[in-house]
């Protein structure tokens, strides 16, 4: 069968829509990186939530020297300072994400705490870091309210009385950064907040490239090296090889192929089926008990009788 058969028939045209509409055109060659060495917990679930497919081209570039500046960072600077860094960069980084807000008093109570526990432990969980950062934020609200402070300051707010007390200025403080990140985790599904806390990926892990760099060229005053490629603390994670359209096109003549000759084989069975075939032997072996027997002196013929015609014609 010849290719110029197979791309004129009905069935090759069906596969292509399938196999050609499946194709994927994106050709970045950037990897996903993962952690080789201990690093700070909270940049390591940042890494492992990171999806690299959802970047275009220019976000690709970011994350790759991103990777490259950090991995420098942790060879240069010391163990303390880039946990000290990472940990409260990304605090920060999420914490202006949403303006300051005051919060609901009525709902400062150890139910709220219980509440978001509940949408730790629920069925569509979080990506590791949506996890961390509400666990984080479910801890200093959990703090807050636990504090030997908390009660008066509540009798405060309710009385509107002025906060003159230092402690009470810091936990109002704490509690309109906190609020609307409790009310959108509160008040949404756990697949709203991946959704959310993912478009900040790739700027926590740029702001952190940043820090690291200014950190390191005013504490040690050396400069990173930017052809620097080795990398001590990440292992790249290439994508698979991306098909080209020509082996699709080779993959549906193929299948095509296949198909016809399933066809072509279920037809010359069919035929075989319906042609007449020799049961004599198998009809003579299930013959009934009374059924006469052939005698075996029976001689044929030599030559059999010819008709008479002796019809009488009127």
């Amino acid at each position: 069968m010849s290719h110029l058969k197979i791309i004129s028939s009905p069935i090759f045209i069906l596969f292509c829509s399938f196999f050609l509409f499946s194709v994927n055109f994106s050709f970045g060659a950037v990897g996903l990186f993962k952690v080789t060495k201990k690093v700070p917990t909270e940049f390591k679930l940042l890494l492992e939530s990171i999806d690299i497919k959802s970047f275009n081209e220019q976000q690709k570039e970011q994350y790759q020297t991103s990777i490259q500046q950090i991995d420098q960072a942790f060879n240069l600077l010391k163990k303390d300072d880039i946990f000290f860094l990472f940990k409260t960069e990304i605090y920060k980084a999420l914490l202006e994400r949403f303006p300051k807000e005051s919060i609901n008093i009525a709902l400062l109570n150890q139910n709220i705490i219980s509440k978001i526990e509940k949408k730790i432990k629920a069925k569509s969980a979080y990506n590791p870091f949506s996890a961390w950062v509400v666990k984080a934020f479910k801890t200093d609200l959990k703090n807050i309210i636990e504090s030997p402070h908390f009660r008066t300051y509540l009798i405060k707010k309710k009385k509107y009385e002025p906060l003159e007390k230092k402690y009470y200025k810091m936990i109002d403080r704490k509690l309109s950064i906190l609020s609307p990140w409790i009310d959108y985790i509160l008040s949404h599904s756990n697949d709203s907040f991946n959704m959310m806390i993912r478009s900040n990926h790739l700027d926590i892990l740029n702001r952190l490239a940043l820090y690291s760099k200014l950190l390191i060229e005013h504490s040690t005053f050396k400069k990173l090296d930017k052809n620097r490629k080795e990398l001590s603390f990440f292992k790249e994670i290439k994508p698979q090889p991306e098909e080209t359209i020509e082996n699709k096109l080779d993959q549906v003549i193929s299948e095509v192929e296949n198909i016809k000759m399933k066809n072509d084989q279920k037809k010359e069975k069919l035929a075989k089926a319906w042609m007449p075939s020799d049961k004599t032997k198998k009809v003579i072996g299930n013959l009934p008990p009374l059924y006469p027997k052939v005698d075996p002196n029976y001689k044929a013929p030599e030559k059999l009788p010819e008709p008479i015609n002796d019809w009488n014609e009127e």
